[in-house]
């Protein structure tokens, strides 16, 4: 099977947007970001929106749970004995 474009062809595309001014201010700010007051605060707040959503789409589309919410008591207690030893 053909491809219609090289591999040499794909390679070159790929360093074009690698070197691309957006993905070099992308990568100045993800540098940034550590240093930053409010990492972990964003971070969790955004991960747990990214959980529920994902929840609600496994409870509405794949099986229906009859609590969702035992999810997040279940995986917080598998961190809490993680963490334990």
């Amino acid at each position: 099977m053909a491809f219609p474009v090289s591999m040499k062809q794909v390679v070159q595309r790929t360093r074009a947007i690698w070197s691309s001014p957006r993905i070099a201010q992308v990568s100045a700010a993800v540098v940034c970001w550590p240093q930053t007051p409010y990492p972990g605060t964003v971070g969790l707040l955004v991960g747990t929106v990214l959980a529920t959503l994902f929840f609600l789409i496994v409870n509405r589309t794949v099986v229906s749970l009859p609590n969702p919410g035992l999810i997040y008591m279940w995986s917080s207690s598998k961190g809490a004995a993680y963490e334990r030893g």
